[in-house]
Parts: C-alpha cells; sequence; structure tokens
C-alpha cells in the first residue's frame, strides 16, 4: 500500500538524519484514526519550517518509525509578529493559543497587568505551558502551518521589552488603519478582558501607536486574532 496524505501534518522533534520517530500520541493517530499503515507517506514537520514527506517504515504500539523521502522549508511570514495579551482565564489563553498559533505568530507573551485575574498561575506554569503548548502543536498540524509557536512566561507589562522593531496596542481611540507599515517584526499589545489600568496604558503608549479594532469591545482571544489578521 503506498498511500500519500498532504492534508495533515505530524510532529516530532526526534529527527536523525533520514530517520523520523513519533511518539505514541502521532502513533495512535496515524493507527487507529486515520488508518495509515506500513509503507504509506506522510508529512512530518519539526515545528521549525520544515515538512518531511516520508514513508512509514516500522509501527509498534506506542512509535512509528519513518524514512525522509524528501524535505523542503516554508518561509515564515512577514513580518514576524508577537503578541502580548493580558491574561485571561486559563481557558481563555489556551484558546489563544490555539488560535494564533494557525495564524503564524511567533510568539505569545502573557502580561500580568493589574487588572487580571492570576490566581491559577501561582505554581503552576508549567502545567498551564504544557496543555497550551498541546493545543499549539495540534492547531499547527490541522493548518499545515510548520511553525511551532513559541510562549514565553508571564512577565508584568513594565518588565517587558518586546525587542521588536514597531511595537502596536490595541485601543478604541487608535487609528482604524495602519499605513506604509513596512517593519520586520511587530508587537502586538492586548489587553486583559478588563484592559489595561490606566498607569499601563500611559507606558505602554510612550513606545508603541494606537490601533483600532473596530468599533465594539472584543473579547481578548477575538482581539487577538482581530488584530493578527489585520498583518497577514
Amino acid at each position: 500500500m503506498n498511500r500519500k496524505d498532504s492534508h495533515f501534518l505530524f510532529f516530532s522533534e526526534n529527527i536523525n538524519g533520514n530517520a523520523v520517530l513519533l511518539d505514541g500520541d502521532e502513533t495512535s493517530h496515524i493507527s487507529n484514526v486515520l488508518r495509515f499503515c506500513e509503507g504509506d507517506e506522510i508529512q512530518v514537520t519539526d515545528g521549525k519550517g520544515n515538512i518531511f514527506t516520508s514513508k512509514i517504515v516500522k509501527m509498534k504500539k506506542d512509535s512509528t518509525l519513518c524514512e525522509i523521502i524528501s524535505p523542503r522549508f516554508c518561509e515564515p511570514i512577514f513580518p514576524e509578529i508577537t503578541v502580548a495579551v493580558g491574561l485571561p482565564e486559563k481557558e481563555k489563553l489556551e484558546d489563544i493559543c490555539e488560535m494564533l498559533a494557525p495564524l503564524g505568530v511567533k510568539r505569545i507573551v502573557p502580561l500580568i497587568s493589574q487588572n487580571c485575574r492570576k490566581n491559577y498561575l501561582d505554581g503552576r506554569w508549567e502545567k498551564v505551558l504544557q496543555r497550551c503548548r498541546r493545543k499549539i502543536v495540534s492547531s499547527v498540524k490541522q493548518s499545515l502551518n510548520p511553525y511551532i509557536c513559541e510562549i514565553l512566561p508571564p512577565i508584568k507589562p513594565t518588565d517587558f521589552i518586546s525587542g521588536c522593531e514597531l511595537n502596536l496596542l490595541a485601543d478604541p481611540d487608535g487609528e482604524a488603519v495602519l499605513k506604509d507599515l513596512t517593519a520586520k517584526s511587530l508587537c502586538i499589545f492586548i489587553g486583559p478582558p478588563a484592559g489595561f489600568s490606566h498607569d499601563e496604558t500611559d507606558l505602554l503608549s510612550q513606545g508603541a501607536v494606537k490601533f483600532s479594532l473596530g468599533k465594539y469591545r472584543l473579547r481578548s482571544e477575538l482581539a487577538a486574532v482581530v488584530a493578527v489578521g489585520k498583518f497577514l
């Protein structure tokens, strides 16, 4: 059997030469859900822009060994986008990760602002990070985007330095349309559900251009998606 599927990506960080080893979760999806067999061809990404057309060589219960047939590299989106978002509830943060990753966002930065609910992060960030990363990997595979979005540790707006060429602050009083955008890297600031405080808004405004997401107020997760969509 020599069936080739180009409508779904599998993910592996275990790539050595021409050999790709998929873990138990990917193996379960390959065999139990998509019904692939040894000899079939699949598409595998390393999350760094590479997609490998690979042949399944050996399938076990908890792993699958593949041989790379041909590699190709996909250029990342331009400009490079960082989204710094005021920390919402845990489920909403996972939603943000799940929705932004397929859009090609480079990194997500949770901001612990004055109006955030941050009690669920106390000593639990590693567990939250694991859940968010699983959401990212899943959405990336479905979208055929071969880049795994990075999540930085939570940080206060006063301590965060974006390092981007242009900083943008989503604000109802901002410009409706941004003109002559030539920056190679952007950092988009999105407030938490209750918004940034006046002090935080004043601070962020000093080094950022304000832009509007429309006439209505949006939830943080929707605002993040709409904001990124303006620059794709």
